[in-house]
């Protein structure tokens, strides 16, 4: 351990940190300042945003023990005496908050760019914020909140802010503020008492059959609460209508027979912190027996191709679009054209990582989880099936 002192949000500050210990870590495991958030975890996102020394930086990149002497700011030291920062308040009144979890990191850097050039021009608020990722508002909001604050300039006059009715006038968002401040509480910033980590070990292999799983040095590990593999979890099936999610019909919480991917999850443990349950991981051990993959969809639609999936040729679902009229629509049109269009996939990807927090209940035997998603209803419906 090293003692490491410098000034945090205008205080002296001294703690004790690991060698290899993350700015983020020391700002949310130690110091409790969890408006600081995670995202990649690989200085791609900059939602860990802190300023040093008034420049921006990724706290997700840099070792608490170099910040020696340093002066930093947390989005929870941008507000003065609870009076918002004019950057923070732009933002509010401009509608550049939506989901929230970049907020932080983007009100930092629009900070730390203000404060460097007053009056930039749009071409240098985008290089400015070039490195906060924003999944949810397409940045046209956020250009408009640093241009307005640089201005000095909000959208919502003495007389909308009076108005009872939002007719016709600009209306923030009701959870703006605790968003801008880092008030806002995601489920990666709970804290339950005794509250362990979960892990997950996952599939090295794309395709192969799972021959043996021995779990007993990771239940020994001091530390290890649980070790879990299929074996306690609900069987389901292959051909029963109790599948663990529609259109994977071959896919279980847990797999116990073979994985079908990269990252398939085969066991599942949970610890009392994080480096316990990544230990337990690496003690678990799998037999595979490594079967023919596939990597291509029109491969694995193929007459012959190894059997990745319980079904024929592969295919787990048909799923045909049709819109309108399409045999009127081929006789009277001018052109028609017969191909083949492959279109890569696409999946959105929002910076707040996936993560769940479940609670049990003993008296109750109720359970309640918390967790990052669209589709609770789906989610409780998935859960039930395990």
């Amino acid at each position: 351990m090293k003692t490491v002192t410098f000034t945090l949000n205008g205080h002296k500050t001294a703690v004790d940190v690991l060698d290899h210990e993350l700015l983020i870590e020391t700002l949310r495991e130690r110091l409790g300042l969890l408006g600081t958030k995670p995202g990649c975890l690989e200085g791609e996102c900059g939602a860990c945003t802190v300023l040093m020394d008034g420049k921006n930086i990724l706290s997700c990149l840099k070792l608490t023990a170099d910040i020696e002497g340093a002066a930093i700011t947390t989005i929870e030291g941008v507000a003065e005496d609870g009076a918002l920062h004019p950057i923070q308040q732009s933002f509010i009144e401009q509608g550049a908050v939506q989901c929230g979890y970049c907020t932080p990191g983007m009100v930092l850097a629009s900070k730390a760019l203000l404060e460097e050039r007053p009056r930039p021009t749009d071409e240098e608020i985008k290089r400015g914020l070039d490195g906060n990722l924003c999944r949810c508002t397409g940045y046209i909001k956020i250009i408009d909140a640093v241009r307005a604050a640089a201005l000095k300039k909000g959208t919502m006059n003495d007389e909308n802010r009076k108005t009872t009715s939002p007719v016709g006038k600009a209306v923030p968002r009701i959870d703006a503020r605790p968003k801008v401040t880092g008030e806002a509480a995601y489920v990666y910033d709970m804290r339950l008492s005794g509250m362990l980590v979960g892990k997950m070990l996952r599939s090295p292999h794309a395709h192969a059959k799972i021959v043996m799983i021995d779990t007993s040095k990771a239940e020994e590990l001091p530390g290890v609460r649980a070790v879990i593999t299929a074996a306690d979890t609900a069987k389901i099936k292959f051909g029963s209508n109790e599948y663990f999610f529609p259109y994977t019909v071959d896919q279980l919480p847990l797999e116990d027979e073979k994985v079908r991917y990269i990252g398939d999850e085969i066991a599942a443990v949970a610890a009392v912190d994080e480096a316990t349950a990544e230990k337990a991981l690496s003690l678990i051990e799998v037999q595979y027996e490594v079967l023919p993959a596939v990597f291509d969809s029109l491969a694995a639609m193929k007459p012959g191709a190894p059997a990745i999936h319980d079904k024929v040729n592969n295919i787990g679902v048909m799923l045909p679009c049709q819109f309108g009229d399409a045999d009127t629509a081929l006789r009277e049109s001018d052109y028609v054209r017969e191909d083949v269009f492959i279109l890569p996939s696409a999946a959105h990807c929002c910076l707040e990582p996936h993560v769940a927090v479940g609670q049990y209940e003993v008296s109750t035997r109720r359970i309640t989880l918390w967790t990052s998603t669209q589709a609770p209803f789906k989610v409780r419906e998935a859960l039930a099936k395990t």
